[in-house]
Order: C-alpha cells, then sequence, then structure tokens
C-alpha cells in the first residue's frame, strides 16, 4: 500500500515545481473547456435564429433571364396572383405559400404630425407560417382580413418608436400609407438578424395592398412543404413550372434565387463539426503540452531522489513498489490538476452565461453556453491515462535503479 502521507510530503518538498506541472494541466484542459462552451453557444445561438424560419422552408426570388426561346434582350423574372394560383394548384407538397410583394416607389407614412419612409409589404396570412415572428402587441393577419380587404396594418418596433412614445398605445391606432388608412393591429420585436427587416418594415394583408396600394407584381414569395420532397427536388419543380409560366429558359441561373433553410442547416452544421474538431485539436495539443511537462517533471525527480531510491531498495524496496510510487505521484498531479481545470472551466462557463444573459439578453448571438458532459468526462479520462502514461518511462528508469550505483549517485 502507498503511504498517502509520504506522497503529500514528497509533493510539499517541491511545491514550486508541482504547481508549475498542474498549471500547465489546468489551463490545458480549461481552455478545452472554454472552447467546446464557447462553441456550444454560437452553435445555440446560430440555430435559434434559424428558428424564425420554418424547418421546411423555401424562398425564391426573381432575377433577370432572357426568354425561353433564348432570343431577345433580358427580362425581369415577375411574379403576380395567377402565379401564387398556379403554384398551389400544380404542387399538392406546397402547405403554405405568400407573396412578399414591396411597394416600387417610397410612399410617405404619416401618423398624427410625423412623416417617415419604410418598407411596406403585402403578404398573407401564410406568411407568419413561414417566417415566425414574434409579436409585441396584438395579432398577426387572419383569412377574414385577406377575404375582406381590411385596411390593417402590422409595423415593426423601430417605426413604432418614430411615431409613439409607448408600445402599450400602438394598437388600435392609425397610420396613412401614401393616401390610405390603415388601422394598426399588431407591433412586431425587433428580431433577429435573419428577422431585422421587419422591425423596419409594415405589413398588410396582400389583397388590401393589391387594391389600394396598385402594385400587381412581386419579385419574392415564401413557401414551405411537406417532408416527402428535398429542398433540392422542390426548386427543380418550382424552376420548372415557373420556367414554363413565365418563359424563361430553364437552365438560366439568374432567373431565379433560391434560398432553403435546410440547406443552411446542413451548412452551418457542417461548419461546427469543423469548428469542433478544430477545437478538439487545440485542446488536445494543450493537454499533450501538460503531460510532457508532468513526464519531464518526473523524469528530473527520479533524477533528483536517485540516491534516496536506491536507499529504499537497498532496505527491502521492491522495483514494484517504486514503481507505483512514482507513478502515484504523477497520477495525482494529473488528477488534482483536471479537477480543478473542469472547475475552473465550469465556473467561467456559468459565469459567461449570467453576463451575457444580464448584459445582452437575445441580442448577443452566442447564447446558452453549455458543456456536453460525455465530452468533458472523456478528456478527464484521457488526461488520467495521460497523466499515468507520463510517468510511466520515468517510472520505469526508477524500478531499474541499482542500490549500489545508486549510493554513489551525486
Amino acid at each position: 500500500m502507498l503511504d498517502f502521507h509520504e506522497l503529500m510530503y514528497s509533493l510539499k518538498q517541491h511545491k514550486t515545481r508541482s504547481a508549475i506541472t498542474c498549471a500547465g494541466i489546468i489551463w490545458g484542459i480549461f481552455i478545452l473547456i472554454l472552447l467546446l462552451g464557447l462553441g456550444n453557444g454560437f452553435e445555440t445561438g446560430i440555430f435559434q435564429l434559424l428558428g424564425n424560419f420554418s424547418r421546411n422552408s423555401l424562398w425564391v426570388i426573381g432575377g433577370q433571364s432572357k426568354p425561353g426561346n433564348s432570343y431577345g434582350m433580358p427580362k425581369p423574372v415577375e411574379f403576380d396572383t395567377a402565379t401564387l394560383n398556379l403554384l398551389k394548384k400544380k404542387h399538392k407538397e406546397i402547405i403554405y405559400l405568400s407573396p412578399e410583394a414591396l411597394v416600387p416607389n417610397n410612399l410617405p407614412v404619416v401618423c398624427e404630425d410625423k412623416v417617415g419612409y419604410f418598407t411596406i409589404k403585402g403578404v398573407t396570412s401564410e406568411y407568419f407560417e413561414i417566417k415566425m415572428l414574434d409579436f409585441i402587441r396584438g395579432r398577426a393577419f387572419n383569412k377574414l382580413d385577406e377575404s375582406e380587404k381590411l385596411p390593417y396594418a402590422i409595423i415593426g418596433k423601430r417605426i413604432a418608436k418614430t411615431f409613439f412614445q409607448k408600445n402599450d398605445g400602438v394598437v388600435g391606432k392609425y397610420i396613412v400609407i401614401g393616401s390610405e388608412h390603415f388601422k394598426i393591429i399588431g407591433l412586431l420585436e425587433d428580431g433577429t438578424i435573419f428577422s431585422q427587416s421587419e422591425a423596419g418594415s409594415i405589413l398588410v394583408p396582400y389583397s388590401t395592398f393589391l387594391e389600394r396600394l396598385n402594385p400587381d407584381s412581386f419579385t419574392n414569395l415564401a413557401l414551405t412543404w411537406n417532408e416527402n420532397l428535398s429542398s433540392d427536388q422542390m426548386e427543380e419543380q418550382v424552376r420548372a413550372t415557373l420556367s414554363n409560366f413565365l418563359d424563361f429558359d430553364i437552365e438560366d441561373e439568374n432567373a431565379l434565387f433560391f434560398f432553403s433553410l435546410d440547406k443552411q442547416v446542413a451548412v452551418f452544421g457542417k461548419l461546427f463539426q469543423s469548428v469542433k474538431v478544430f477545437i478538439w485539436f487545440i485542446g488536445i495539443s494543450l493537454l499533450i503540452s501538460g503531460m510532457v511537462g508532468v513526464a519531464n517533471i518526473m523524469y528530473i525527480s527520479v533524477r533528483e531522489r536517485t540516491k534516496e531510491i536506491g536507499i529504499r531498495m537497498a532496505v527491502g524496496a521492491k522495483p514494484k513498489v517504486v514503481l507505483k510510487y512514482i507513478l502515484a505521484e504523477s497520477t495525482f498531479l494529473t488528477l488534482i490538476a483536471g479537477c480543478t481545470g473542469v472547475l475552473l472551466g465550469v465556473l467561467v462557463i456559468n459565469t459567461l452565461n449570467f453576463l451575457i444573459d444580464y448584459l445582452y439578453g437575445d441580442e448577443m448571438i452566442i447564447k446558452n453556453l453549455f458543456i456536453d458532459p460525455y465530452a468533458v468526462f472523456g478528456a478527464f479520462l484521457a488526461l488520467v491515462i495521460a497523466g499515468v502514461v507520463a510517468g510511466m518511462i520515468p517510472a520505469r528508469k526508477a524500478a531499474n535503479i541499482v542500490p549500489v550505483e545508486a549510493l554513489r549517485f551525486e
């Protein structure tokens, strides 16, 4: 059996050396935990931002294309109500479909004695099933609003700050767009970088948009579809349908542009996998440098205590006991340093979570930092094994010391 008091006495005799050895290990596992926590927090934040869109959402944007017969000048690819009806009729897999029609010319928006110029969009009630927007007050449009062509409007928070002092009194007020009066029925939160445009936008029912603000064509539409098709298949079908209907070359990549959420999720997923590999590479490199430090320190310790070990073996200590003794020192140092590094990493991660929530709230892209316990356990287990391995060579050297030669060592 090993004498724990003797082990501690040996470590106390070399406090500085032991502290320096532990510092390298502590720093390695602390940085690994910190980087893993930050990586997980960044991943969580990005996927929360992507959560502003329906999982199976596809945004179709009209560009410029030459006609299908390949003759003539390029023309803009624009959609209208007939386009929407065709897509709904031909593609039963489409669940929700909405235009995102814009007023081509800036119209003044008036509220009492204040005037401003903002983005004005015509959308259907299905738009709010495709793009998940947060309401501070009020509600979204419904089918009745659209069928009755009611003059309703939903405004973003930035617009509310321009016209009103408080958010409480916004819903129920009226604004004038051009020469048309609209009643505010909803107030939107600022949103994230993927929905930030809505904070400075005014949304009106598409039917009302056509009747009162006149533009009958648009270049953006959004849809969701069932899971029977992949995003690539959905894109191909939409491109084929629209190329025939709008007369443009199906091979012309400038005619239509697509934004698909699941493709973005896949891209970010691969990105974060690469980031995690890089983080583990950095962390393991730091841990290896710490293990090299342990091996060096134990080698120096064996060399300095050659005479002591020789005396122990001369009075009956077996090589196996000496081997265990040296391994115990390296393993003990590794355990203490590893536990300290883990506790320090957890403390810093929790502190960062508190500071981010307190100082930035939802505005910070990094949020909900967390540490995978399995990853920490795996790193800690690898650390302990590495500590044993690091002490193995100097321990074998100590066990092979010849007592007579050790007594003559200076």
